[in-house]
């Protein structure tokens, strides 16, 4: 008995490997069906297929970083799968390129100076509007400032400035170096504006330039 479990072993483990079948993509496939197709056959451990789908995706002469990520996030999972696909698979390496896509993507739509201009103006919405608003300039960081004191300085944009002064000191820490070349503005109540914001962030990096003000 044992023996034929023995010659029945080495039977399968000498038998080859069934070939897996041919991955064809369609030629018209979209960046989108291939991004959604790459990470179900991953999911599903069908690494050989799934690795098809993500070369064909990085290939594609329509691959935009920006539209890429926007498809992304309507999968909550996307990023998480694509990190554990690096650390724990047979195709971590094409799992990386796509993720390094997605952040290009990330990069570019934080310095979209239309992103930014967009979410200045929904500060005057709705509260949902407001803090949906806020959270994205506060994503675009040190890029969003620039666009948000040139409003400050509009007067006919003077709805919107309480709503901005609001939202100055929410950037947090990104935001300290492009409020501190700010100071340097001569417009004295925006100026004021910008140092209350320095301070309610409390970094300490701006304190030299907010004493040299005072002095």
């Amino acid at each position: 008995m044992l023996c034929s479990l023995w010659i029945t072993a080495g039977l399968y483990a000498q038998s080859p490997t069934p070939a897996a079948p041919a991955v064809r993509i369609a030629p018209d496939a979209t960046v989108e069906s291939l991004f959604t197709d790459f990470l179900h056959y991953a999911r599903v451990g069908r690494f050989t297929a799934a690795d098809a789908y993500a070369k064909a995706l990085l290939a594609h002469p329509d691959l935009d970083p920006v539209k890429l990520l926007e498809i992304a996030d309507r999968d909550r999972d996307a990023v998480q799968t694509l990190v554990i696909l690096i650390r724990n698979s047979s195709i971590g390496d094409s799992a990386a390129k796509v993720l390094d896509v997605l952040h290009k993507g990330e990069q570019e739509r934080r310095k979209s100076g239309d992103r930014i201009r967009r979410n200045i103006e929904l500060l005057g919405g709705d509260p949902q509007q407001e803090h949906f608003a806020r959270v994205h300039l506060r994503d675009s960081g040190e890029y969003a400032v620039p666009y948000l004191i040139q409003t400050l300085l509009d007067p006919d944009k003077a709805q919107l400035h309480p709503r901005i002064i609001s939202a100055l000191p929410f950037l947090g820490k990104p935001a300290v170096r492009p409020l501190v070349m700010a100071l340097s503005m001569h417009n004295d109540d925006v100026r004021l504006h910008v140092i209350d914001a320095l301070g309610q962030i409390g970094y300490p990096q701006a304190v030299p330039y907010l004493r040299k003000l005072i002095e």
